[in-house]
């Protein structure tokens, strides 16, 4: 119903775990849809790419 929760490398479709170096792109959005709150979530909703350690080399 909800989904996975997890962050996931948009190359490979790893998951992103804890203290991993990652690689984000995403546009700046206006003010008024400024992400707050956890770091992962606002990743989810915003990047239009997240490359794991291993993808961006």
């Amino acid at each position: 119903m909800f989904g996975d929760k997890s962050l996931k490398c948009t190359v490979c479709n790893k998951n992103i775990e804890v203290n991993e170096s990652i690689v984000v792109e995403l546009k700046l959005p206006s003010q008024l849809k400024m992400p707050y709150g956890m770091l992962d979530a606002a990743l989810r909703k915003q990047a239009d790419r997240i490359i794991c350690s291993n993808c961006k080399l």
